[in-house]
């Protein structure tokens, strides 16, 4: 039987957002800038804070609550807000209780498959 690590759900990945160009035509040049974009801000949404405050005023969005609760609860929200994977599979949490409880369950009935 597998271990439990080999067992978790594998995220679809930060940089999932790029597919949409199979579907959407662009440039190659667009492409890369696009990839750039998506590995910059995965570094400052994992800074810890929202944003960077300049002069008392918000200057740059850093993170945001829906990543923190994929850091709190790791088999959610895998994906940005822009992307409605989460949605879709089902991993979406957006921080009310009825999603805990719902996530809960879920843990629940796996534990008890022993998945």
């Amino acid at each position: 039987m597998p271990d439990r690590a080999s067992r978790k759900r594998v995220p679809w990945g930060h940089y999932s957002s790029v597919l949409i160009h199979w579907i959407v035509a662009a440039h190659s040049i667009h492409i890369l800038f696009h990839m750039q974009h998506q590995a910059l801000t995965a570094a400052t949404s994992h800074a810890g804070f929202e944003g960077l405050l300049v002069k008392d005023r918000k200057s740059m969005a850093l993170g945001n609550f829906h990543h923190q609760m994929h850091h709190r609860y790791f088999e959610c929200n895998h994906d940005s807000l822009d992307v409605p994977w989460d949605k879709v599979f089902g991993s979406f949490h957006d921080g009310t209780e009825e999603s805990h409880e719902q996530f809960t369950q879920r843990r629940r009935a796996l534990a008890r498959r022993g998945a």
